[in-house]
C-alpha cells in the first residue's frame, strides 16, 4: 500500500458533546461530510460506540461496505493527557506536590489486545444475529489502524517536558485560559510567566496573575494548569498526525497554539475549516442534510462512487479557496447557467436532449449566437467548448443530492 498523503487525510472524532444527549452522540452528517472531504477518514472510536450508528444509518451490509472499503479506518486506543502534580500515586515520586507545581502525564490502556476485546462487545446489535455480529467484529477489525499512539508514549513526553521546560508557548497558552475560565481578554505581555524545571517531569511557576488578575492561590493554580495542558494537548495532536499520517481535527483551544507553533503552516492544515466551508455551500444551496434522530436515507454505495469521482476533487479544491469569497459570489457561481447546461449536457438526459439544450442556449450569452443554427448539429467536442463542464457545480447539484437517494432509485 502506497504512504498516504497527510493533507487528503483526516483523523478525529464524529461525535457531538454528551451533555446534548446520548441520542445526539454521534453525528452522522460529520461523517457523511469527512467521507468526501477527504481520502480517508480515521475515525478515534476508543469504545467502539459509533458502529451501531453505522448500522442504523447504512444498514448491515451498507456498513460493511463501508468498513471494507478502505474510506473509513478506526482508531481503538484509550488514551488521556493529564495534569498529575497533585495525585500522590501518579506524580513521580509519589508524593502530592504543593500548587503551583505540575507534572504532565500521557496515559493509555495497559493491556491494548485486552482493551480492544473488551470493546467489541459495543459492536453487538440487538436485531442482528449471532453470524452477523461475529461478521461485523471482524470487519471493524479489519478496518482499524495499527498505528498507536502508545508505541510513542515516551517521545510524546519527552516532546512536551522540553517545551515547558522551554517555556514554548506558555503565554499564548495562559491567554487562552484566561479568557475561556475567567471571560478576560489579555494579551501576553500584560503579565509575567515562567515555567522552572525542578526535576526530570516537575515544573513549578513563577507569575503575577494574582497581583494583576485578583486571582487567589488556587485560581492561579488552574489557570495554570489549563495552559499546561493546551500545550500537553497539542503535542498530542502532532503526534497523531505523524502516526496516523493524516490531519488531526484540532480542539478550538488549540487553534492559536497551533497557529502559533507553525503558522506558516496552519492555514493549509485545519481540517475543520474545510469543513465548514462545506456545511457553508451545502446551506447556501439548501442541500439535504442530516439532523439528528432522523431517519434520512443514505445510500452507501452512492457515497462510496462518488468519493472516487473527479468532481468531488475539483470540489475540494474549490472548498479550500472560498474563505474570502461572500455567499452571494458563492451562489451566483453555483448558479450560473452556462455551467448548468454543461452538466446537463454531459449527463445521460443531456445527450439525448439536445433539442432542449438547443432552445434553452438561446438565453445564454455567446451560445445564444449559435443557437438558430441548430446546436443538435455540432459533435459532443464543440458542444463542450461551448458550455464548459463544471465538476463544482455537478458536485452540488448531482452527486451530493445523489447519496441521499434510496439505493435503486436514479440518481
Amino acid at each position: 500500500m502506497p504512504p498516504m498523503d497527510i493533507h487528503n487525510n483526516l483523523f478525529g472524532l464524529c461525535s457531538k458533546p454528551y451533555s446534548e444527549g446520548e441520542s445526539k452522540f454521534f453525528d452522522l452528517q460529520s461523517l457523511i461530510n469527512k467521507l468526501l472531504l477527504f481520502d480517508v477518514f480515521i475515525l478515534y472510536s476508543p469504545n467502539l460506540r459509533e458502529i451501531p450508528y453505522l448500522v442504523k444509518a447504512f444498514g448491515f451490509e451498507g456498513t460493511l461496505a463501508l468498513l471494507s472499503s478502505g474510506a473509513l479506518r478506526i482508531s481503538c486506543e484509550a488514551r488521556i493527557t493529564a495534569q498529575v502534580g497533585q495525585t500522590d500515586f501518579l506524580v513521580p515520586g509519589g508524593k502530592a506536590l504543593p500548587l503551583g507545581t505540575y507534572s504532565v502525564s500521557y496515559g493509555f490502556a495497559a493491556d491494548r489486545r485486552k482493551w480492544i476485546s473488551d470493546n467489541l462487545r459495543n459492536v453487538g446489535i440487538a436485531n442482528l444475529s449471532h453470524n452477523q455480529i461475529k461478521k461485523l467484529k471482524r470487519a471493524v477489525v479489519e478496518a482499524f489502524d495499527n498505528n498507536y499512539l502508545q508505541d510513542f508514549d515516551s517521545q510524546l513526553l519527552k516532546q512536551a517536558n522540553g517545551d515547558l521546560a522551554s517555556n514554548r508557548g506558555i503565554e499564548l497558552a495562559t491567554t487562552i485560559a484566561l479568557e475561556k475560565e475567567k471571560g478576560l481578554k489579555v494579551k501576553p505581555n500584560d503579565f509575567l510567566i515562567r515555567l522552572h524545571q525542578i526535576d526530570d517531569q516537575i515544573f513549578e511557576v513563577e507569575t503575577n496573575l494574582s497581583e494583576v488578575f485578583s486571582l487567589d492561590e488556587l485560581e492561579v493554580h488552574k489557570i495554570v494548569e489549563k495552559a499546561v495542558l493546551g500545550i500537553a494537548g497539542l503535542n498530542q495532536r502532532i503526534a497523531e498526525m505523524n502516526v496516523h499520517s493524516a490531519l488531526s481535527g484540532f480542539l478550538e483551544d488549540e487553534t492559536p497554539l497551533f497557529g502559533d507553533r507553525l503558522e506558516f503552516l496552519f492555514q493549509s492544515l485545519d481540517p475543520d475549516k474545510l469543513e465548514v466551508n462545506l456545511s457553508r455551500v451545502l446551506q447556501l444551496k439548501n442541500c439535504p442534510s442530516i439532523v439528528s434522530d432522523s431517519n434520512q436515507p443514505v445510500n452507501i454505495e452512492k457515497l462510496l462512487e462518488v468519493r472516487e469521482s473527479q468532481e468531488l476533487k475539483v470540489f475540494r479544491e474549490w472548498l479550500r479557496k472560498i474563505d474570502s469569497v461572500s455567499d452571494s459570489e458563492i451562489v451566483e457561481q453555483l448558479n450560473d447557467i452556462r455551467s448548468k447546461l454543461g452538466v446537463f449536457a454531459q449527463g445521460d438526459t443531456g445527450k439525448t436532449s439536445r433539442l432542449v439544450i438547443s432552445t434553452l442556449a438561446g438565453f445564454v450569452p455567446v451560445v445564444g449566437a449559435f443557437a438558430g443554427l441548430g446546436l443538435g448539429a455540432f459533435d459532443t467536442f464543440l458542444l463542450e467548448k461551448i458550455l464548459p463542464y463544471s465538476g463544482v457545480v455537478a458536485f452540488v447539484d448531482k452527486l451530493y443530492p445523489s447519496i441521499f437517494q434510496h439505493q435503486g432509485m436514479s440518481s
